[in-house]
């Protein structure tokens, strides 16, 4: 089970939006528990999270589509420049 605490970013248009900087998960098995740190950004259409700086995996949902967040799109290379685009900008974001 992992438990997030999700973000907000200022979209492209302009607006701002609040953003939160520390969010961690827990990650739950049968033999530890772990902290693993997941920073999220949200745009109006798109969600980008990495855990643990992309190490530990990165998630890609289009709210658009998958509003549910059942399809990890990250990994698909149609999408690369999109998670690109919100690496950068979460990047952006945490180094303020």
């Amino acid at each position: 089970m992992t438990s997030t605490i999700f973000t907000s970013i200022p979209p492209t248009d302009g607006r701002t939006c609040s953003f939160r900087t520390k969010p961690v998960g827990k990650v739950f098995n049968s033999s530890k528990i772990s902290t693993i740190e997941g920073k999220s950004v949200r745009h109006e259409r798109w969600r980008y999270t990495e855990w643990d700086a992309g190490r530990n995996g990165t998630e890609l949902y289009d709210h658009a589509n998958d509003p549910r967040e059942f399809n990890n799109l990250a990994v698909e290379p149609r999408y690369a420049k999109t998670v690109l685009e919100l690496k950068q900008l979460l990047e952006h974001r945490n180094s303020k």
